[in-house]
């Protein structure tokens, strides 16, 4: 009882103070599958099983996506977000559309999967609708968040690159934040199989601390999500399948099943939620 009663007067105080720093057109392109919803795709016959769960949400990620919504709104420039997914309509737009929709996802109507023409053709769905919706948007910063199941990590480098030189040429600027969701044992644990710039994140607790390092969430909607990811984890059974999960059974198996937890550990150590977790008596681990 007291460590709520300590939560509620730390939230109350830092509510009270919160802003959102960033003040400029936000825009966010998300992935769908092992980014925000659990599907394994590396597994040929487990995705297709997946693919037909309409609740196998990675916990928390909606809420990451509300607070950057809500704390934009705050700032007087309303965050934009789409969704895209390699997946093909006739395959994947019920799931995902049951995950956007209902876990309140913002704008769940910007969700784009590849037709059967793209299918077909093999055009590079997301590079083109990545250069499409900034050319129409053009915000002053772009916020991509993937996994690294499949090529996300390359086709947002590529597009990073190409955007930053673009808005050069056109004497404009952008700050590009690229977050890699770490859903599967990287081959390289140091660089985490990524390029320069991309920050890796294993759950959505530490993706809201990152965020809110770049002024995009406050400390108070950041810290909220990072005491709700703790309960999470502390009910959630290993090897879990079913349901909103952090950790689904097949996350970071292998040799460096402990990746989470150092990783976890790399992004709390230090920063400043230290402060406030140590006040509610939770600890900042939060890998089961």
């Amino acid at each position: 009882m007291k460590a709520i009663l300590t939560l509620a007067a730390v939230l109350f105080s830092l509510t009270i103070s919160a802003q959102n720093l960033a003040g400029k057109k936000i825009l966010l392109i998300s992935d769908v599958d092992d980014t925000i919803k659990v599907s394994n795709v590396r597994d040929s016959l487990e995705k297709v099983s997946f693919a037909v769960f309409n609740d196998s949400l990675f916990y928390g990620m909606n809420l990451v996506y509300k607070s950057i919504e809500k704390d934009s709104f705050r700032s007087g420039e309303a965050a934009e977000f789409y969704y895209l997914s390699n997946g093909w309509k006739p395959t994947v737009v019920e799931s995902h559309g049951a995950i956007l929709n209902n876990y309140n996802f913002p704008s769940p109507q910007n969700y784009i999967a590849r037709n059967l023409k793209e299918v077909l053709t093999k055009v590079p769905h997301k590079k083109n609708n990545i250069a499409k919706i900034v050319n129409e948007v053009q915000p002053e910063i772009l916020i991509l968040v993937g996994d690294n199941g499949e090529k996300d990590p390359e086709v947002y480098n590529e597009m990073a690159n190409k955007i930053k030189k673009a808005y050069s040429t056109n004497g404009k600027s952008i700050k590009i934040l690229t977050y890699i969701h770490t859903v599967y044992k990287p081959k390289n644990i140091k660089t985490s199989d990524l390029y320069p710039g991309q920050i890796p994140f294993s759950n959505a607790a530490e993706l809201a601390v990152l965020l809110n390092e770049e002024k995009i969430i406050s400390v108070a909607e950041a810290l909220k999500i990072v005491v709700s990811m703790m309960a999470k984890v502390k009910k959630e059974k290993p090897n879990s399948v079913y349901g909103p999960l952090v950790y689904p059974y097949f996350k970071f198996r292998g040799a460096v099943s402990d990746f989470k937890n150092r990783q976890c550990q790399r992004v709390y150590t230090g920063s400043s939620f230290t402060k406030y977790l140590d006040k509610i008596g939770s600890g900042f681990n939060v890998s089961n």
